[in-house]
């Protein structure tokens, strides 16, 4: 599938069935993916409208921060599906086993 036509998808809402804190970007927004850490990721994504770029904090499994990476990649470049759900928190699914949900993901927009 034409990555131009894919889509990142993030909900910080933890609440089952809620979706108010849920956020979606291009995937042609994503400005750079940072391993923070053993657990940490962050991706930095144009946010139309906001003078900096919106950050997105996701934890995973610790020691599996370059597999999410690496899963994330081939996610978009090879995966059928136009979205890609990064991690969301309300009902506890990501495209990838390796997030953590313990912490849930956070969105800081405008924060770079």
């Amino acid at each position: 599938m034409d990555t131009s036509k894919k889509f990142l998808f993030v909900n910080i809402d933890d609440t089952a069935g809620e979706f108010d804190g849920s956020k979606m970007f291009p995937v042609s927004s994503l400005q750079g993916i940072q391993e923070l850490n053993a657990t940490s990721v962050r991706f930095a994504v144009s946010d139309y409208g906001q003078a900096d770029d919106t950050l997105i904090d996701i934890t995973v499994t610790s020691g599996k921060a370059k597999a999410y990476i690496k899963e994330l990649v081939e996610a978009i470049n090879y995966a059928k599906q136009s979205v890609i759900n990064l991690a969301d928190a309300s009902d506890q699914t990501s495209f990838s086993p390796d997030v953590d949900f313990g912490t849930a993901p956070a969105v800081t927009v405008g924060g770079a």
